[in-house]
């Protein structure tokens, strides 16, 4: 069960740098990426090198976000520790209501 607690470290460590990689990837309006300086990189990028930059680094993200998710889907579709498979073996207990 430890491969499973790693790879949610994964997913959401994947899910939160996918978000900002997202963020800060210049659009139309120059996006977040122009307000954090985004303009001064092509000096250091090239004039198109800071925006494939961050795109090779949201793909790369974007793969790992979906392999992580097939991988959690998975396992969670093959093991037997579902909350759902767990309450339909315990007996239903009578429930006591005071007045």
């Amino acid at each position: 069960m430890w491969i499973f607690s790693i790879i949610n470290v994964i997913h959401i460590l994947t899910c939160i740098l996918l978000i900002i990689a997202v963020l800060l990837q210049a659009g139309k309006g120059g996006g977040m990426g122009a307000a954090f300086g985004g303009g001064a990189s092509s000096s250091v990028f090239g004039g198109r090198g800071a925006s494939t930059v961050v795109a090779k680094i949201t793909w790369v993200l974007a793969i790992t976000f979906m392999l992580s998710a097939i991988s959690l889907a998975w396992h969670s579709s093959r093991s037997d520790s579902s909350a759902l498979a767990k309450a339909s073996k315990k007996p239903v207990a009578s429930v006591l209501l005071f007045k």
